[in-house]
């Protein structure tokens, strides 16, 4: 399958180290809290594709939210297509709302991904995301994603459910399966599976990345490493 530029340049921001959405901050007193964090990884991937050429990137986020549940964020990495666009860096443009209605955490979203260097590629995409507390260590997710309008006049679906399990309260392992529904090149299966640690600060996240596409080296399996600083 011959993947189309909308692949090779889209984060997963509100996916960020296998959480539900970038809309959850900490307790702060007030009204208003602010939450960031600064990560590397061995290999940008989306939805199983790399997004920096089997190369590691530089990450960073930081997220503004209301006790009331509305949040606005911005997410950057680092990007490599090996190709002469000239894309380097993308930036994303979050706002959204989440709440709770009883064990249930919901979120809605709207993301812009800017690619300074090269705007042809700039699009929007809408996110419903679901996460429940089982009142165990074991926490399911489920995310629906649409893009309306890809770069190539393409429009996508995709839908992802997985979860996490807290071991300890410093280790966690989690997964997930995705479906993407892709107008014109076709569909395709991703999954990653990895575990996560909490420690001298830092989070380490280490994770097996795959796809069923055929014939792509950035959609071939792999082990993604990360580490990120919260703050």
């Amino acid at each position: 399958m011959r993947l189309p530029r909308y692949l090779v340049g889209a984060s997963v921001a509100a996916l960020m180290m296998g959480a539900a959405t970038v809309g959850h901050a900490e307790e702060a007193e007030g009204p208003l809290s602010v939450t960031g964090l600064v990560s590397l990884t061995s290999d940008y991937t989306f939805r199983g594709v790399s997004q920096t050429d089997e190369n590691p990137a530089i990450q960073g986020g930081l997220t503004l939210g209301h006790e009331s549940g509305l949040f606005v964020g911005t997410w950057a990495s680092s990007v490599d297509f090996d190709d002469a666009d000239g894309a380097s860096t993308e930036i994303d443009l979050i706002v959204g709302f989440s709440n709770e209605v009883g064990a249930m955490t919901y979120t809605v979203q709207a993301l812009y991904y800017v690619y300074p260097d090269a705007s042809e590629f700039e699009y929007e995409e809408f996110n419903v995301g679901l996460s429940f507390d089982t009142g165990t260590q074991f926490t399911p997710t489920v995310n629906v994603w649409y893009a309306p309008d890809l770069p190539g006049n393409l429009s996508s679906f995709y839908l992802t459910a997985g979860g996490s399990f807290a071991v300890t309260d410093t280790v966690s392992v989690f997964g997930n399966v995705g479906r993407t529904w892709l107008e014109g090149p076709g569909d395709f299966y991703d999954w990653n599976a990895g575990i996560a640690v909490t420690a001298l600060g830092l989070t380490w996240d280490v994770r097996y990345v795959d796809t069923d596409i055929n014939g792509n080296d950035l959609a071939d399996e792999r082990i993604v490493a990360s580490v990120t600083k919260s703050f």
